[in-house]
């Protein structure tokens, strides 16, 4: 069976640099199944560009480029929990009543995602710091790490949105506002 030309340079070009992408790969990511998978992707949307007509200038930086965004790609997918905001059980609301409670939640929606993740994990839905960190798939330190900022950023969003302040002890002091006059809840 005779190679074609387009396969050819394939072949040469998986021969030249299959074992450095995969090196550079092992030095991200130590699974190794992973790691062959993505240098057999990469090829593979190398192949697929030439059968659609593109030209690729400089096809080792290329495949490195789409090896690095492949990676990427996975962690995110293992990143993505569902962070649902079920309310179990019978509830009342009481329009004349407002507390902080009331603005908890609306506080860690405006987080930045990594740390809305833990915090409404630990603080919300009451699982341990190892089981969340397992789920999320991080290493515990930090996890602990993105519970501890998430909670500073929660503490300033009651100052931002409540006016309460922070006081030398580091705890939230005032009284909070009238639900009209609160910026998340009145949103």
């Amino acid at each position: 069976m005779e190679l074609r030309a387009e396969d050819q340079t394939i072949s040469e070009l998986y021969s030249a640099h299959a074992d450095s992408l995969g090196a550079y790969l092992r030095n991200k990511e130590q699974n190794s199944g992973l790691v062959e998978d993505i240098v057999q992707d990469s090829f593979l949307k190398y192949y697929l560009q030439l059968q659609n007509g593109k030209t690729i200038q400089y096809p080792k930086s290329w495949l490195f480029k789409v090896a690095d965004n492949l990676l990427i790609d996975h962690y995110r997918k293992l990143k993505r929990v569902e962070l649902p905001l079920q309310i179990e059980g019978e509830v009342t609301i009481d329009d004349n009543k407002h507390g902080p409670e009331d603005c908890l939640l609306g506080i860690i929606a405006h987080l930045p995602y990594k740390y809305k993740k833990a915090v409404f994990l630990v603080d919300v839905k009451g699982v341990k710091q190892v089981d969340a960190a397992k789920q999320l798939n991080l290493a515990l330190p930090t996890f602990k790490s993105h519970i501890q900022r998430g909670r500073k950023l929660v503490m300033q969003g009651y100052v931002d949105c409540c006016d309460y302040e922070i006081s030398d002890e580091g705890k939230l002091v005032g009284e909070h506002q009238a639900k009209e006059n609160c910026k998340v809840c009145h949103d």
